[in-house]
């Protein structure tokens, strides 16, 4: 029966859900995808431009950003890490789950944009035949930089799906300071 099957309280299904996003938010590692995407945007600033004025990394602006937003990541990592060690005693990760959702979305837009920064006008042609298993004709978008520009689009919604920031920054509004 209906009644049988449900969890918790009658009409307490979104404080069911919250509870149980507490985990599916806690138990998830955004820094290896970031720290590996720190490592593609430093790969491709790297790069000397087609017009030969230098690499991208060395313009102190772009260098600083890069490094801020590495610094975002490993405060990331050490939030994490608590969480982890929070859960592996049994305790609930509770509003934590929920700023990393909020900074593990943000530094992957972050570093998206710093992608697409660094690939300028490579990343503009529209490829999608060069991500194909087997694809050996010539492409604009050097092949370490295909997936750059659709990896940028895509994730747009990472700080919509899952709950958007917004949302996510009233649980902790909530939950933190009882508001």
């Amino acid at each position: 029966t209906p009644v049988a099957n449900r969890i918790g309280p009658e009409n307490a299904g979104w404080t069911v859900a919250k509870y149980l996003l507490e985990f599916e938010r806690g138990g998830e590692a955004y820094t290896p995808n970031l720290y590996a995407r720190i490592g593609d945007v430093r790969r491709l600033a790297r790069e000397e431009a087609a017009d030969g004025s230098g690499r991208l990394l060395d313009e102190p602006g772009f260098a600083q950003r890069l490094a801020e937003a590495e610094l975002e990541v490993q405060a990331l990592e050490m939030i994490e890490l608590q969480v982890l060690s929070d859960l592996s005693r049994g305790k609930n990760p509770g509003a934590v789950s929920s700023a990393m959702k909020i900074r593990g979305s943000e530094s992957l837009q972050k570093l998206d944009h710093l992608g697409v920064e660094a690939l300028a006008w490579y990343a503009a042609p529209f490829e999608p035949e060069a991500r194909m298993l087997g694809h050996n004709e010539p492409t604009v978008t050097p092949e370490w930089g295909i997936t750059t520009m659709p990896l940028y689009l895509n994730n747009r919604a990472a700080t919509i799906y899952a709950g958007s920031n917004e949302i996510q920054r009233n649980i902790i509004a909530k939950a933190v300071l009882g508001l």
